[in-house]
């Protein structure tokens, strides 16, 4: 079964909390954290049969000992010269002459962002998958794709919905939509310190 590391962002997660971090550390015990702004930062490392189970796994988990955390979503992971120079074990000057194409690199992937002129960034799945090519040792667990990141993203969305739904109402849509079903969502969303209910109409096939 493939070995699958997730970045997930969640709001009002306690990291002082040293009993619940224990607590967690066994179930997630390559997990680490860090803080960014209002942001607790979570990277997993488990296996699963999909990315996606994989991100829900680590979303539950985390839940199941934090139980305010909120908001959970998943985050590309990105990788400077001097992190790729660190995980093959080179100099950064050999991985920028990789990214020009020189010392027989012209297979090299392309950075998917320029920060400035003097710092270029890569999705951390391409650069896995380049080095192993090259038979260059890498941790065993595979970052999720740009892809991977924005279904499993979806699917934290579509569970968060699911959640929120009060209640469901169908009715016929007008004779020239026929082909459609029409489903009408009503569920609530807290605002401070009240609940507002929302409406929303979806026409699917």
């Amino acid at each position: 079964m493939p070995r699958f590391e997730a970045i997930v962002a969640f709001s009002d997660v306690d990291l002082q909390d040293y009993d619940t971090l224990e607590a967690l550390a066994e179930h997630l015990p390559s997990a680490s954290w860090q803080q960014r702004d209002e942001e607790s930062i979570i990277v997993a490392a488990l296996e699963a049969p999909t990315a996606t189970i994989a991100v829900e796994e680590v979303v539950r988990l985390v839940r199941a000992h934090f139980h305010a955390a909120t908001a959970p979503r998943v985050l590309d992971d990105l990788m400077s010269t001097a992190d790729i120079a660190a995980l093959a074990g080179v100099h950064r000057e050999t991985v920028r002459l990789w990214a020009t194409g020189k010392r027989r690199a012209k297979d090299f992937p392309r950075p998917i962002s320029v920060v400035r002129p003097d710092m270029k960034v890569w999705a951390a799945s391409d650069v896995y998958a380049w080095l192993r090519s090259r038979g260059i040792p890498c941790p065993s667990a595979t970052p999720l794709t740009m892809a991977q990141v924005v279904d499993a993203n979806r699917q934290l969305e579509c569970a968060a919905l699911t959640h929120l739904v009060k209640k469901t109402q169908e009715w016929r849509p007008a004779p020239q939509y026929a082909e459609f079903t029409t489903v009408k969502l009503d569920f609530q969303t807290a605002e401070t310190t009240k609940a507002r209910t929302k409406r929303a109409v979806f026409a699917v096939r």
